[in-house]
């Protein structure tokens, strides 16, 4: 019985961590976007396209292993 209970924390700690990552992540990814978006345009032709992405993707690979922490801190 005590397993079972065990396993059942388990699996809503698991669930709370999920819902917190999956309401957090869109909006977040969607701001990193836009300021980068808004930076391209304001530096104009100044900053390749490639250098862009590369920002994009790697900041977005960070926030999302930041947020992934923060939602198993907030949880646990």
């Amino acid at each position: 019985m005590q397993q079972l209970q065990c396993k059942l924390q388990q699996a809503r700690r698991y669930r709370a961590r999920e819902a917190f990552f999956a309401l957090r992540i869109i909006p977040v990814l969607a701001a990193w976007a836009g300021l980068l978006a808004a930076v391209s345009v304001v530096a104009g032709a100044l900053i390749p396209p490639g250098v862009t992405l590369t920002l994009f993707f790697s900041g977005s690979a960070l926030l999302v292993v930041w947020l992934e922490r923060r939602a198993r801190l907030t949880i646990d």
